[in-house]
């Protein structure tokens, strides 16, 4: 099979790869889109990977189309989306049954190979079925879709009491949290915020407050004269809009440190005292709960989008599986600033169907 391989810090190269015997406990699946991740980014270019060679990729949909000779619940041709996280089975986490808190997980795309290659052989348990009026570019979103849903549940925002919401951050998280609030709830009033106006743009509705901040000056007069927020989600990682969060949330507030944060945050004794005196509370967010007794997230968001949410509307680019390095390394540098090239999600069509 063909496979984008990242053979050492920022060299990826497109090889190809015997296919191992199928093992009996687990399915074949060919992949049919995998979704690019800022985490690829960090981890291709930044040293952010836990060994070489390494075949990236976490966000990704696919067929069945071997399966081994103990599985029982799936068949060639199921339509399948994969959560990514493979769990220990032994601490005390996954004995609750909360997978994302398992003290010794492994991961495709990252501590074991992903979805950047045309075959991914993956353990029935991490498999999910994709429903009728899903897309395989839906589906494929799935992972990060799961995850957003999972940060806006940590509020109390669909109890309707909290109308007055921003989102920091117009990249495929954030807008993807507009769009579910925006689907769940009639009576709100979102800001979304970003430095980017191509991504702002991207967001039609009249409910949405745009507001482009491109300098921390222009940051400080929001902060000066922003109506505060009852719930405010902080989507980009950067660590200085970690600290904003909490400048433009009102007293009571709830906030969602949901972005993979860039660099160190140092609250100075004012943002700390802000925090104290305004009660805020403040939630750390990672990952999705998947095939809990009492909840799935992967499950809602599945309802969700044959509810109407299209996250393959977002995608901005798709790329044949031979464009991926050229492409991960224009999003590099983008992100350190050394090149401009506007995105929202690039999803790869792996095998070219």
């Amino acid at each position: 099979m063909r496979a984008a391989v990242l053979e050492s810090n920022g060299k990826i190269d497109i090889k190809n790869i015997e296919l191992p015997k199928l093992d009996e406990n687990l399915c074949r699946i060919k992949i049919k889109y995998s979704g690019v991740c800022s985490s690829d980014i960090n981890r291709g270019f930044n040293n952010g990977a836990y060994f070489y060679p390494l075949i990236m990729g976490h966000e990704m949909s696919g067929e069945i189309v071997k399966v081994g000779d103990n599985v029982k619940d799936f068949k060639n041709g199921d339509r399948v989306a994969v959560f990514p996280l493979i769990p220990c089975r032994n601490c005390s986490a996954c004995e609750e049954e909360l997978y994302a808190q398992c003290s010794a997980y492994k991961y495709y795309g990252s501590r074991n190979d992903g979805g950047f290659c045309e075959y991914l052989d993956v353990f029935p348990w991490n498999l999910i079925k994709i429903p009728e009026g899903v897309s395989y570019k839906d589906a494929a979103a799935l992972e990060p879709f799961a995850v957003v849903l999972n940060a806006l549940k940590k509020t109390d925002i669909f109890s309707g009491m909290s109308k007055n919401i921003t989102v920091i951050g117009a990249g495929f998280m954030g807008l993807i949290a507009v769009r579910i609030i925006l689907n769940k709830l009639n009576d709100v009033e979102i800001t979304l915020i970003d430095r980017n106006e191509y991504k702002l743009n991207i967001i039609k509705s009249e409910k949405v407050k745009k507001v482009c901040l491109k300098s921390e000056e222009e940051w400080g007069k929001y902060i000066d004269n922003c109506q505060k927020a009852n719930i405010v989600l902080e989507a980009t990682g950067s660590n200085k809009s970690f600290k904003h969060s909490i400048e433009i949330a009102q007293r009571s507030a709830q906030v969602v440190w949901m972005g993979n944060i860039d660099g160190d945050l140092l609250i100075d004794k004012k943002t700390v005292s802000s925090i104290l005196r305004k009660e805020l509370k403040i939630y750390g967010t990672w990952n999705s709960v998947y095939k809990n007794k009492y909840c799935d997230d992967w499950v809602e968001s599945l309802e969700l989008m044959q509810n109407g949410i299209k996250p393959s509307d977002l995608i901005s680019h798709v790329i044949k599986l031979e464009e991926l390095p050229a492409i991960l390394f224009k999003m590099y540098k983008h992100k350190t600033h050394k090149e401009k090239f506007d995105f929202i999600k690039v999803m790869v069509n792996v095998n070219g169907d």
